[in-house]
């Protein structure tokens, strides 16, 4: 009987622990916004507000293309963010990703980022309304003000409206020089970054 007893009690235990571990694993929503300043022009309006912030690390995608008229030099055309979405430091769980649609979809977007727990694959997909130079430097990609065109599931990412990324830190494009030379023509290569992206959503309209 007592042993019984205890069989149950450790899996009611482990089952309660990984309930706990899963709830813990999603940001805290609703938070105070971060004390970092927002360039002018990258704040969403109201009645938006800033729900919680995600650590990304990981890489921006360019492809080089050289042109077909002789003693041009090539260039870099962007392709797309790949980047894992890391919860309550650039050191916590992932619990999502960040990438491109193929190609835009309703309403223009393309920017994703998609939930991969098994309690929350939730996503958001948006367009960019604004941009501004990273105060930190122009080794660093541009902060981004984007608007969502469609959301999807039930979770963290299901009434998103808007999401800024800042906090950049790399990720530009090389050289123009190394394209057709050290890459080749429609040759990729990665760029190491990382960022936080903030999200906000409209109280008025929120799901979650």
């Amino acid at each position: 009987m007592n042993l019984q007893f205890n069989r149950l009690a450790i899996v009611i235990l482990l089952i309660c622990s990984l309930t706990l571990y899963k709830t813990n694993a999603l940001p805290k929503r609703d938070l105070d916004q971060p004390a970092l300043q927002l360039p002018i022009g990258l704040t969403p309006p109201l009645p938006n507000r800033f729900s919680f912030v995600l650590y990304a690390i990981g890489y921006q995608n360019y492809q080089c293309n050289v042109s077909s008229i002789p003693g041009d030099t090539g260039n870099w055309l962007y392709v797309s963010p790949t980047a894992s979405l890391l919860n309550g430091s650039f050191e916590g769980r992932e619990i999502g990703k960040h990438y491109f649609q193929p190609a835009p979809g309703l309403n223009g977007g393309r920017a994703t980022w998609h939930g991969i727990l098994t309690t929350d694959m939730s996503s958001v997909v948006t367009k960019i309304i604004n941009q501004k130079p990273s105060p930190d430097g122009p080794q660093n990609i541009d902060w981004l003000l984007t608007q969502a065109t469609f959301n999807r599931g039930n979770g963290i990412f299901s009434d998103i409206t808007y999401v800024v990324r800042v906090d950049t830190k790399n990720g530009i494009a090389p050289p123009n020089n190394l394209c057709g030379t050290d890459i080749p023509n429609e040759g990729n290569l990665e760029n190491f970054y990382s960022s936080q992206y903030w999200f906000y959503n409209n109280p008025s309209k929120s799901l979650y």
